[in-house]
Parts: C-alpha cells; structure tokens; sequence
C-alpha cells in the first residue's frame, strides 16, 4: 500500500498553478476560465474590452486565436459563422514594425486611418486565402502584389501596396535596420476600401462574419505616449467608420484601462455601450486557480479520491461550495487562526487589489505559485497542502514584483515610487503628496490623479480623486515601495 505521506509529498510537487502570463501557458486550453465576461465578449455588438494589465485579455485572445476549437466549443455555437483574424497591430515584427511607420510618416500623404485600412484588408484577406477563399477582384490583386504564399513583412508590403494605399512613394526610402532602399514606381489600380468591399460581399454570400481580434496594442511605441495615442485613437475611429460600412466586417480590440482613459478622439462616446471591463469575482479567482491545478491527472484523481466523484466534473460546472471545497484542500483556510481572522482567499485578494479596487488573476496565480515553492521546502501540510505560513510569505515578493512590473510599465513615475521608500505609514495627506511630487518632472497634481486613477498606487480614502484630503497606499504595494510597517503585512 502507498504511504500516504509519500502520496501528499508527490501531490505537492505535481501542483502547479501554470504561469502568469497568457503568452506562455502552452496548455491554456485545458486552464481557460469561461466567466460571464466571455460570454458578453461573444455578444456582436461588443467592440471594446477594457481591463489592467494582468486582467486575463491576452488568456482570451491566445484562447481565440490559438486554440479556435476550444473557443467554438465554449461559445456554444455564438461563433460557428465567424472567422476569427489574429490583429497585433503593428507590434508583429513578421508584419509591420513601428520604427519603420515612422518613417512612412515623413511621406507627406501619411495618415493613420489610411495605414490601419490597408492593415485590415491585408488581414483579412491574407486571412480568408488561408481558409481557401477565391476571390478574383481587388482582393486577388492584392493578395498577389504581396505574394501570399511568402511571408508578410514591411519591405515587401511597402513596395507593392504603399503607392496605392499611401500616396506616391518616393524614389528612396531610409529604415532604421535595412538603410536606404529602393522602393519601385509601379502603381496598380486597387485600394484598401475595394478590398474590403469585395471581401465583406464574399462573407455575405456566405453567411459568415469576420471578427478582428486586437491585442497587444498597448505595446505600440514604446516611450512613445503620445504617438502610441494617436495610432490608438485612429484605429478605434476606424473600427467604427469599418462597420458602419462592412456589416459582415467586425472588430474586438482588447486595450488596458489606463490607455483608453487617455485617448480622445470625435464619437468616444460611441463606445459607451459597446464596451466590457474585465471583472473577477472571488467565486471565479477561486475557480481559476482551481481549474489550472486539476489541469494535472494525478492531482485532480487525488482530490477526486480525497473529496468525491464532484471533482471529475468542469470547474465551470461546480457550485461555489465544491470549488471552496478543492480551494480550502489546497490552501489552508485562515493565514492567521481566530474566529475573526479573515479566510485565506480574502486574505489573498486583500493584498492583490489596486487602488481603483480591481484585482485581477495575475497575482493570485503569483501568490498560488510562490506559496507553493515555499511549501515545498518542508513539504506538505498536515491538512491543506500549502500552510498559512506560506501564503503569508509569499506576500513580501508579490508586493515586490508587482512594484517592478509597474516601474517598468510607468517609468516616469520612478522618482515618485522612490519617495515612498522608508516611510512608516501608508496614508499620506494631499499636501504630503504633493510636497513629495514637486519638482519630479509631471505636475504633481496629475500625478496624484493618475497614480489614483490609472495606476492604483493611491486610493482616495474619503471621496473622489478631485476631492479626497488623503491618500492610501493599498497594502498590494507597500512592501514592493519599501513602506515599512510593523506588524502583519
């Protein structure tokens, strides 16, 4: 017979809560999390999905694009008539690379609009060539100007297709990598416009749509601000001027909050309701790491042995008290013991939610992960698998983490994160910030209402941002600011 410590021990080893990022889950099809917000995504209308980094819009995105069949089967039939086409923007370096649209902005007949045009007809067409789509029109001379059957990159796009999209190009043009090229003088006569007309009549003739599914966008530019604005900006007014015209045509862009709080451009509005923001209940951060540890065979027959036959079941179809209850085997139930005390989920979420009161899976995906490598050490618990005393650790390099993360994505906000570093209290008074933020480089009082309301690094504790005397820092950053507080972290 099996020891069953020894059995517990390889339990522990085998768990694993997969990575926090969706670009490297290779086996995300099998840890996906359907919520209500895939199921507002699949509606036609929805064109916007708003949600910080870490929110899960690149999980749905690799869901879509990479393991289509997965999706089909999730959506229960909301997506048989629709081609889905896999958009990046221009952060592809197999297809455009921004240093080189730089560049193209010097040619006088630049225009945004244009460039993300002739981007969608070359998607889409590139896209229904693949599924075996004839077309003999201006899709087909466009699609044989790029030589379809090579790859799709910016030299030879530019030189078939910028003089019919563009304007005329000229003689030479300088690339940052190539150096100066030749860029040829032959026009043909077909336009990014014609191209999609001709390709939304094919997909009506067929009783089809085409969704464009964007991610990635907010990498566009990068120290760029205020181009990356404007190339956003442009294409969301695109999208729109798109479907107005092409009812067949449809566009998903999945886009950070903070960037879209940023952006203006005529008929914002319009996205009003069309749009989604990410949101995760605590029933469904619970579900989702419980998904990505039954992912593993033996873990899941250990539970099912351990629990009851329940566990055989999707996560998606358990009720809130099965899905505590793998929870609560896998994690102790209290960090600190008291009838008081909080449960360990609401522990957990109380230190991974942002100023804005947004927590997202990111974190507890890293708290699940780095408790567990800090169980590991001494093996498992005698009940739950990973003790209080784990979780509670594993704490201190959340914090620090998600402090990096952010310098990297707000740079200029590296000065103000450093005034922070040896305080002894985590609510600070308007006048204090603003004494601490003079002179970094951004007014201080944007700096306050950006790091309130974009970043989350500061909480109005009474009011709004406009109106709120002081400040808190949510207890997600203290540790990673260099905040020292005695006590529990």
């Amino acid at each position: 017979m099996s020891n069953p410590a020894n059995i517990k021990l390889n339990v522990l080893n085998d768990l694993s809560f997969g990575f926090v990022d969706a670009e490297s889950e290779e086996d995300l099809n099998i840890k996906f999390l359907k919520t209500t917000d895939f199921e507002e995504f699949l509606k036609p209308e929805i064109s916007l999905v708003l949600g910080s980094k870490g929110a899960g819009k690149s999980a749905l995105f690799k869901l879509l694009t990479k393991f289509d069949f997965i999706a089909r089967k999730l959506a229960n039939g909301a997506l048989n008539e629709v081609t889905i086409v896999e958009a990046t923007g221009f952060n592809d370096v197999s297809e455009i690379d921004t240093e080189s649209i730089l560049e193209l902005q010097k040619n006088p007949d630049f225009d945004y609009a244009k460039l993300w045009r002739l981007y969608f007809a070359v998607k889409l067409a590139k896209k229904l060539a693949a599924q075996g789509v004839k077309t003999k029109g201006a899709a087909a001379i466009l699609l044989k100007d790029l030589k379809a059957e090579k790859d799709f990159r910016l030299l030879p796009l530019l030189t078939s297709v910028w003089e019919k999209i563009i304007g005329r190009a000229p003689k030479k043009v300088t690339f940052p990598i190539f150096g100066e090229l030749q860029i040829g003088s032959k026009t043909v006569d077909v336009s990014a416009a014609e191209v999609l007309t001709e390709l939304n009549s094919e997909l009506a003739s067929r009783n089809q749509k085409a969704w464009l599914v964007f991610d990635r966008i907010d990498e566009l530019f990068a120290g760029r601000p205020e181009e990356r604005k404007r190339a956003i900006s442009s294409l969301l007014v695109e999208c729109k001027n798109c479907q107005d015209k092409y009812s067949h045509i449809r566009f998903k862009v999945l886009l950070r909050t903070d960037i879209w709080a940023q952006l203006e451009f005529i008929n914002k509005t319009h996205y009003s309701d069309k749009t989604i923001k990410i949101a995760w209940s605590e029933n469904d951060l619970a579900a989702m790491l419980v998904k990505r540890v039954l992912a593993n065979a033996n873990v899941r027959g250990y539970f099912a042995d351990l629990l009851g036959s329940f566990v055989r079941k999707d996560v998606e179809g358990m009720s809130e008290a099965e899905v505590d209850e793998i929870f609560y085997s896998i994690f102790e139930g209290q960090i600190y013991k008291g009838p008081k005390e909080a449960k360990t989920l609401s522990w957990m979420i109380e230190r991974s939610t942002d100023g804005t009161g947004c927590v997202y899976p990111r974190e507890l995906i890293m708290y699940a992960q780095i408790s567990k490598q800090k169980q590991s050490s001494s093996g498992p618990g005698g009940g739950a698998l990973i003790e209080g005393a784990s979780i509670r650790d594993a704490y201190y390099e959340v914090s620090e983490a998600r402090c990096n993360n952010y310098l990297a994505e707000f740079p200029w906000y590296s000065q103000h994160f450093k005034k922070f570093s040896g305080a002894t209290k985590t609510e600070f008074s308007r006048d204090e910030l603003l004494a601490m933020f003079d002179g970094l480089g951004l007014e201080a009082e944007e700096a306050i209402k950006d790091l309130a309301t974009n970043v989350g690094v500061l909480k109005p504790v009474r009011g709004s941002v406009h109106t709120a005397e002081t400040f808190q820092i949510p207890k997600l950053y203290v540790y990673g600011l260099g905040i020292t507080i005695r006590g529990r972290p």
